[in-house]
């Protein structure tokens, strides 16, 4: 099984992988930014995007990715990534599938008040970063009816990180 956690920036994604990981057996955590960190030195210069999602080798990349690491655990793959394009979220899924591989897709959300105040109290990530992540989050917010229709959303006001990661078990079969 490979749990896809999407949701705005700074809404708790990596947190949840986090204690999904110590909470499921064998489960461990792949993080697709960092194919993106990886395409950047090669392809920034040759083909500027505002976000390497938009690169079509990072989308390939990462479904490849997924269906290969998958294939050598035993047990379930957990992914923190932020998809909000409709398009890029089929050709990521569509490769996924095709492998005969379990996906469970939830995305994480919270009201916008409360979303912005975690942003302004996360002490890890720079004023720069919380500022960055805050211009997002309506933008996410566009993308909320496809992904109604197509993940499990979870609005996480009023819930503890842990209480997020119980959901995402029970959501995923897991409990």
């Amino acid at each position: 099984m490979i749990i896809w956690l999407n949701g705005p920036h700074g809404i708790g994604k990596t947190t949840t992988a986090g204690l999904l990981a110590e909470r499921i057996p064998g489960a461990r955590i792949f993080d697709p930014e960092h194919v993106g960190v990886i395409l950047r030195p090669t392809l920034s210069a040759v083909c500027p995007v505002p976000d390497f999602r938009d690169w079509r080798p990072w989308r390939a990349m990462v479904a490849r990715a997924a269906t290969s690491i998958h294939a050598v655990l035993d047990g379930v793959l957990i992914m923190p990534q932020t998809v909000p394009e409709q398009q890029y979220w089929h050709e990521i899924r569509d490769e996924i599938l095709a492998s005969d591989i379990e996906l469970v897709h939830v995305t994480l959300i919270a009201e916008i008040d409360e979303h912005q105040r975690r942003i302004a109290n996360d002490t890890v990530e720079s004023p720069e970063v919380a500022t960055g992540r805050a211009s997002k989050i309506t933008m996410f917010r566009r993308s909320l009816d496809w992904l109604r229709e197509e993940s499990t959303v979870i609005t996480t006001d009023g819930m503890t990180p842990a209480e997020v990661a119980d959901q995402v078990c029970r959501t995923a079969g897991l409990t």
